[in-house]
């Protein structure tokens, strides 16, 4: 095997042997890239292997020793029966070992899903870095964002801008500062009058209106009760203000930071970004036994 390919093999690699082995990566003789999967068991002349594209759907095949040049463990299922809910730290390792392996879908999945866990359990330094990880194993441009845009609600990190967007008019930070001071008086009862007489934030407001125009506020801010609607379109609003959208990007799914809404409005009525539902891994399956994922 020359030195390119060995840089591709992480963790540990097995010597190949008569015994059941663990492993989701098969090199086999003659091949310049590898086969991903899970290896069900082996024996001095056979491996039974489920092999995969994508981490979802498996076909089994039997693979000759002869054929196999070597095998690299990355799926330990001893070690996922072993990870112990509190212990968060060991859990981050091994989704951290995983990484370098993104290319396999095996790996990839399973450290988004201890990523997941981790995220969802942890607090301030250690969720953050969860979400990080998460973010570099994103497998679309849309999950991507949407990690992107969690992290911020969870961290304050704000997501970077992309080019195309920085080009477009957006207000500048104090104009959007003032912009959202009335927005949210508006949202508490509370209107700010001069606020709505000022030419800027009217102007600040507009460059937003795909989300809320400034006629649209100020009627909303004249109503006698704010309604889940109104409510709706208010958080979406103070949310692109302190983000920074431009128009063209403002139209996207409302997406809107839960802690705006605290004591205001049930979670049921508005789509949140949130740990649970930004992947399709569920964070309270903490518990890995007989090849499944459960609630603890």
């Amino acid at each position: 095997m020359n030195n390119r390919r060995l840089a591709l093999l992480p963790i540990m690699l097995l010597q190949i042997s008569a015994s059941v082995v663990s492993a989701d990566t098969i090199w086999l003789a003659g091949e310049k890239e590898p086969i991903y999967g899970i290896v069900d068991s082996s024996d001095a002349t056979n491996v039974s292997f489920r092999r995969t594209a994508d981490g979802k759907e498996f076909e089994s095949m039997t693979l000759a020793r002869s054929e196999i040049e070597s095998i690299v463990t990355s799926f330990d299922e001893a070690r996922l029966v072993a990870l112990i809910p509190g212990d968060w730290g060991s859990w981050h390792r091994y989704a951290e070992e995983l990484i370098p392996q993104k290319r396999d879908p095996v790996a990839h999945t399973l450290a988004m899903r201890l990523l997941v866990i981790v995220a969802a359990n942890t607090s301030e330094a250690q969720r953050d870095a969860a979400l990080v990880d998460l973010i570099s194993l994103a497998r679309n441009e849309d999950e991507r964002e949407k990690l992107r845009r969690l992290r911020y609600l969870e961290t304050g990190v704000q997501p970077l801008q992309k080019k195309k967007e920085v080009s477009n008019a957006i207000p500048n930070a104090n104009d959007r500062l003032r912009a959202t001071r009335l927005v949210r008086s508006i949202r508490n009862g509370v209107t700010i009058d001069n606020l709505l007489q000022d030419e800027q934030v009217k102007a600040t407001v507009n460059a937003f209106k795909k989300v809320c125009s400034w006629e649209e506020l100020v009627k909303i801010s004249k109503s006698n009760r704010i309604d889940q609607q109104h409510l709706r379109t208010l958080v979406a609003l103070e949310y692109q203000l302190r983000v920074g959208e431009s128009e063209g990007t403002a139209n996207r799914q409302r997406e809107v930071p839960w802690h705006f809404l605290a004591g205001r409005t049930g979670s049921k009525t508005l789509s949140l970004p949130t740990i649970g539902n930004a992947t399709e891994f569920d964070p309270t399956q903490t518990r890995y036994a007989d090849g499944r994922w459960t609630a603890n």
